[in-house]
């Protein structure tokens, strides 16, 4: 389900070069993608997020359970302890064999939650599930719209103040975390995420452009990124980030900037900028990569550094570099 022609070596060192103006030698720098030490499970997605320990990287697998149904497992590992095995951090059953999207985040006691689509056919809900394996519906009060693409607000490592999501393919929507609400639209796109900065919000936002799917039906598109007040109401116009086509990004705060990971046809984007003030003006960089990386995902890593993570074909690598 993921498209990878052949695969990452042990390590493979490319170079980023950077596609704003004022491009310099000096403002090239080199970033490693390597395999995950140990037995990785086979994934079909990945997220990253932090915990009181740093980075947990969580990785999903659905299978179906003939005659009936799909299970899906989600694993964990902390990059911070390469002897340590991957643990089942949940499995989630469902009737309908659907592999979902989800996200993780800290939740309010610093441990694990995760937000998924339920299928059900033609109308999807949204399910949020605690480390304690205790489940809420987060779209309830919407029984006839269909939500997808669920994600928590950034920056990672918080608990979130707002999880965005899609409803009916069209409209990206954001839900308070806690409890079954009413959500604020945020307008017509295929993809949103929301990064807290300072008293405001920035929110990035993919729209579908025609061209070929990459993988598992993952459509072209271009990344918008607008200022938005505390209540989400815009604070500026939205501007284009990148000037070419992403499939695939997350987003976090790092170092006080907002760093932002996109997966492209060459191979992947990074755009970096200030988190305060004029947040929607952020240099971009691309770099090839010899293969097809998906779900890309990005998180403050040690010190200074920006930890990043990738599935080549079901292969989960990572990477370290500075904070662009």
């Amino acid at each position: 389900m993921r498209v990878g022609t052949g695969g990452i070596p042990r390590g493979i060192t490319v170079l980023l070069l950077f596609v704003g103006v004022g491009c310099t030698m000096a403002e090239m720098q080199k970033i490693q993608f390597t395999r995950v030490p140990g037995e990785a499970p086979a994934a079909d997605s990945l997220r990253l997020m932090r915990d009181k320990g740093g980075v947990l990287l969580v990785v999903s697998r659905t299978t179906p359970t003939p005659p009936l149904g799909a299970n899906t497992v989600f694993s964990a590992f902390a990059p911070a302890s390469p002897g340590a095995p991957w643990s089942v951090l949940a499995q989630v059953h469902e009737v309908v064999p659907a592999q979902p999207a989800w996200d993780v985040a800290a939740g309010p006691d610093g441990r694990p939650e995760i937000v998924y689509e339920k299928p059900g056919g033609a109308i999807n809900a949204l399910i949020l599930r605690n480390a304690a394996g205790e489940t809420q519906p987060v779209s309830a009060a919407y029984p006839l719209q269909s939500f997808s693409a669920p994600r928590f607000a950034r920056p990672s490592g918080v608990p979130p103040a707002w999880l965005t999501a899609i409803a009916d393919n069209r409209t990206c929507v954001a839900f308070p975390p806690a409890g079954s609400a009413a959500y604020h639209s945020l307008g017509e796109c295929a993809e949103g995420l929301l990064v807290k900065t300072g008293v405001g919000f920035v929110y990035l936002c993919k729209t579908r452009v025609p061209g070929p799917v990459r993988g598992n039906l993952l459509s072209p598109g271009r990344i918008h990124i607008a200022a938005l007040d505390a209540e989400l109401r815009p604070a500026g116009p939205p501007v284009q980030l990148f000037g070419g086509i992403v499939y695939e990004f997350d987003a976090d705060i790092i170092q006080g900037r907002l760093v932002v990971l996109a997966t492209t046809p060459k191979g992947v984007m990074i755009a970096a900028g200030p988190a305060q003030g004029q947040a929607t003006r952020l240099t971009s960089l691309e770099h090839a990569l010899p293969v097809a990386l998906t779900s890309p995902a990005i998180v403050a890593g040690p010190p200074g550094k920006a930890y990043l993570a990738a599935l080549d074909a079901a292969r989960v690598v990572t990477a370290e570099i500075p904070v662009p």
